[in-house]
């Protein structure tokens, strides 16, 4: 019987599943992200071990923060990461003896909701997530569309409160706790939550301008907390200037899991 693994690799932390299937999540575990990737493979094989002891592995996935290089199957130098060039693929291939697939963390979790999520029926899918750090992609039809390298919206620039910054020092999950001394899990007052959905729809009016999408789908840590900001947010999006109407704005179905769904998909569909 085949034996797919996952892996979404987050800044704060990594979760694994494990599937016959390919195109589910049957079993899951998490760890804490270490700080230097040299320890990495030893937490993957003890996450493989206890999800499936024993048991072949036919293929893996990675869902991985950005830049990557796909080609040569390594993380560059991620902002929510002290990890740099790290050879994946290379070393994940060595030790497990099998097909090995590197995917940008934000296109896994656009193609899972594209397929099997909130997105799921709709041509034009707009994935955003927000976690640690943020990050896009756009689906078409089932398909990622990107160009030579993946999308890094966490490196847009923006003009707050006149100084130059990124999307990600101004409005992701990082940004939050910096900015407010809370997680979202812990912020319950509606104008902090005010402030972050002015910000989101700041963030989400560009990317609907560049990609008039059908639908637009949040996942990542912060998007768990839809129903304290979706409402605020859709107000926020109406008083800014738009093209055509604003699309339906979806919280992502799988939310956090969307990353690990959409790598454990393009291992089964690469491998076969």
């Amino acid at each position: 019987m085949l034996m797919f693994f996952s892996i979404d690799i987050g800044g704060t932390k990594v979760r694994v599943a494990s599937s016959h299937l390919g195109h589910t999540l049957e079993r899951s575990v998490r760890f804490h992200t270490p700080a230097d990737s040299h320890d990495f493979l030893t937490y993957i094989k003890l996450a493989f071990e206890k999800l499936a002891p024993n048991a072949p592995v036919d293929a893996i996935g990675i869902a991985a923060p950005g830049p990557l290089d796909q080609h040569k199957g390594i993380i560059l130098n991620p902002t929510n990461l002290a990890w740099r060039n790290y050879q994946i693929v290379s070393e994940l291939s060595k030790a497990f003896h099998c097909p090995v697939h590197l995917e940008h963390d934000a296109t896994c979790g656009g193609i899972a909701e594209a397929k099997h999520g909130a997105g799921k029926g709709h041509k034009y899918v707009l994935y955003v997530t927000i976690s640690t750090g943020i990050g896009h992609s756009f689906i078409v039809s089932g398909t990622p569309v990107a160009g030579r390298h993946n999308p890094q919206s966490s490196n847009m620039l923006i003009i707050a409160e006149e100084h130059l910054t990124t999307l990600e020092e101004w409005t992701s999950g990082k940004a939050i706790k910096k900015e407010f001394g809370k997680i979202a899990a812990d912020i319950h007052d509606k104008p902090t939550w005010k402030v972050i959905s002015r910000r989101l729809a700041i963030v989400l009016h560009n990317l609907i301008s560049i990609y008039a999408p059908d639908i637009v789908v949040l996942g990542g840590g912060v998007s768990v907390h839809f129903d304290k900001f979706s409402t605020l947010l859709r107000r926020e999006l109406t008083q800014l200037p738009h093209a055509y109407p604003i699309p339906p704005i979806a919280q992502a179905e799988n939310v956090e899991l969307a990353p690990a769904l959409g790598a454990m998909i393009l291992s089964h569909h690469r491998t076969n």
